[in-house]
């Protein structure tokens, strides 16, 4: 049987894949697919066909069911992890699976509040940091635009989540619109709950509504003194006559993206390139990104990367390193151990023992699958026929 490509979408892989790496049950060319693509992933040659084509790929939706894109025809998230595993894992190992994805997507709205005091809630602090923090003298154009903010959290514990909401942006025709803007959060769980709570209060993400152009309410008659850093509704440009905000960069006056609020004779100062990441195709600052060094460039997140002590970040697919057992941590192939019967790497020998007829090491939990030669007083692999 001819074997055929799967394609899953890449939020939705990432799910996939953190769960199961997160129970080790994910091999390393499928690690290697889910850190190479933005968009629609190839994933894996199977035989076993889901129905999947080229131009049809595995999505879900916020109650965590998994489809076809073009079918809408529903996947059962047992059939697909198996699909993506070794065919050695028990159905238990499955339900597994299929219970902490299931768990991921069992929210509670009601813990997300809202405040229009948007300084406050970035200064609790947690989910990543803000380059806004403590900076609340810049955030008054928040106010004067219309925008909002929603979260998880309190100052005690900090923050879980949290997401700008813009209330009255309009479109050219005038037609109003409210919408969210990006998320940021702690966990999977969190991010999913600050979805579902948009989702039932009539907010859509920029994605949905791509390609239109929108506009904020007024944001001051003259430019303010200083600005924050904002993600997408950056652009300051003029609609009926008026300074407002965009997401539009077409004829724009000034970019509000300077952590620092500065400004220029009443102008805004306009945002430098700064780094450009590989990963999301944007320019950051230098104190937001991750140098991949086996790739040679820079990353905006770290979830497809794994640091080696001493050396920095790599990708999880570089061929140069590996994941030590013993000591839970990434490092360089050429510094640690394979065990010969399992594949799994180990930082020293400590725990393994020499094999003398193949000439490599075997970890003392593979112990049972070894011989040992009285005669010559050492372990072997293969037994001597008499």
């Amino acid at each position: 049987m001819r074997n055929k490509l799967l394609y899953i979408k890449s939020d939705t892989l990432k799910r996939l894949g953190s769960i199961m790496l997160g129970q080790r049950f994910l091999r390393k060319a499928e690690i290697r697919t889910i850190a190479r693509d933005n968009s629609v992933i190839e994933v894996i040659e199977t035989g076993k066909s889901l129905n999947t084509s080229d131009v049809d790929y595995i999505t879900n939706d916020l109650d965590g069911n998994l489809y076809l894109s073009s079918s809408k025809m529903k996947i059962k998230p047992g059939k697909l992890f198996k699909e993506l595993t070794d065919s050695e894992f028990d159905s238990t190992a499955i339900e597994t699976l299929v219970s902490i994805w299931k768990s991921q997507y069992c929210v509670d709205t009601s813990v997300v509040e809202t405040s229009s005091d948007i300084s406050s809630v970035y200064d609790m602090g947690e989910c990543g940091g803000s380059c806004m923090a403590n900076k609340g003298h810049f955030m008054d154009i928040y106010y004067d635009a219309g925008a909002t903010i929603a979260y998880i959290g309190d100052d005690y514990e900090g923050l879980y989540a949290r997401c700008l909401l813009w209330d009255n942006l309009a479109d050219s025709e005038g037609n109003i619109y409210k919408v969210r803007d990006r998320i940021f959060y702690e966990s999977e769980h969190d991010k999913i709950t600050l979805q579902k709570w948009c989702k039932e209060n009539g907010y859509k993400s920029f994605k949905e509504l791509d390609g239109l152009h929108l506009f904020s309410k007024t944001i001051a008659d003259e430019y303010p003194d200083g600005v924050p850093y904002i993600d997408t509704m950056c652009y300051v440009t003029k609609y009926k006559g008026n300074f407002v905000l965009s997401n539009d960069y077409d004829e724009y006056l000034d970019k509000c993206q300077t952590t620092e609020g500065a400004s220029n004779d009443g102008f805004i100062t306009e945002f430098s390139q700064g780094i450009y990441c590989e990963d999301t195709d944007t320019y950051e600052y230098e104190d937001d990104v991750y140098f991949v060094e086996d790739l040679d460039c820079y990353y905006y997140y770290n979830d497809s990367l794994v640091y080696v002590d001493g050396y920095g970040w790599y990708t999880q697919t570089c061929d140069d390193i590996c994941y030590c057992e013993d000591t839970d941590e990434y490092d360089f192939i050429e510094n640690c151990f394979q065990c010969y019967i399992s594949g799994n790497w180990y930082s020293s020998t400590n725990e393994m023992v020499y094999v003398e007829d193949i000439e490599d090491y075997v970890h003392e939990d593979e112990i049972d699958e070894l011989w040992y030669d009285e005669y010559e007083e050492c372990y072997k692999y293969y037994r001597e026929e008499n």
